[in-house]
């Protein structure tokens, strides 16, 4: 038998199709991405600092209240860990843009949710611990974004400009911060948290505002009726 005519048939193996790389897109994306993750994540100590002593906690001690609620600001930053590693894992099974997605969604609710809570007057002990568990998820969505969107932008980077294109993710981190709306004083703040810091829905702020100029129609209908008859 020759063995040399034996002819063995080398297996085919199939070529993984390969993604399109698009590294300008996804370095933009991920700079909008951070910057509006941190956006939020950072006006959270702004309103801390100026209005959720007073609005979230015992009235009484002003300081206390101040300490209190920017103990909430760090809360956050327990959180950030658990996020990278969660969304991080899930980025790998599911895909990292649907993860991205996730993060500002649950960035976006939290923050909305932190508007809508009621006061340490209506609730009572409630609203602290509301207020920690919105902060808690920005944590994690802020966490799960700096990750998935690094890694995100080092996988569309070409060969020698991974470096580069990677950066623009924490270059957003300062820009959103740096972008957060400036309260010129504590009292300002305080008389219009949601007008000046948009921590509440416009529609809210709408209704109040008209609610205010109701009042005081009918105040003056009542004290031009008091003179009319002195």
């Amino acid at each position: 038998m020759n063995v040399s005519a034996v002819t063995h048939d080398s297996p085919t193996t199939a070529t993984p199709t390969e993604v399109a790389k698009t590294p300008k897109k996804a370095a933009l994306a991920s700079f909008l991405g951070s910057a509006l993750e941190y956006y939020d994540f950072f006006i959270y100590g702004s309103a801390a600092a100026l209005v959720f002593g007073h609005t979230f906690f015992p009235a009484g001690n002003d300081a206390i209240g101040t300490v209190a609620a920017l103990a909430t600001f760090g809360v956050g930053y327990v959180a950030r860990p658990v996020g990278g590693i969660v969304l991080g894992h899930f980025g790998d099974k599911l895909g990292r843009r649907k993860i991205l997605l996730l993060t500002l969604l649950i960035m976006g609710l939290s923050s909305l949710a932190i508007g809508f809570l009621p006061t340490y007057e209506q609730i009572g002990i409630a609203a602290p611990i509301l207020l920690v568990l919105c902060r808690l998820a920005q944590g994690f969505s802020a966490g799960g974004e700096a990750a998935g969107a690094s890694t995100l932008t080092l996988e569309h980077s070409p060969e020698g400009r991974r470096a580069f294109f990677t950066s623009f993710t924490m270059t957003g981190l300062p820009r959103g911060w740096s972008s957060r709306p400036s309260c010129s004083s504590r009292r300002r703040a305080a008389e219009r948290p949601t007008r000046q810091l948009g921590l509440a829905n416009p529609v809210l702020v709408q209704r109040r505002d008209a609610r205010g100029r109701l009042l005081r129609a009918h105040q003056a209908r009542r004290d031009s009726g008091v003179r009319g008859v002195a």
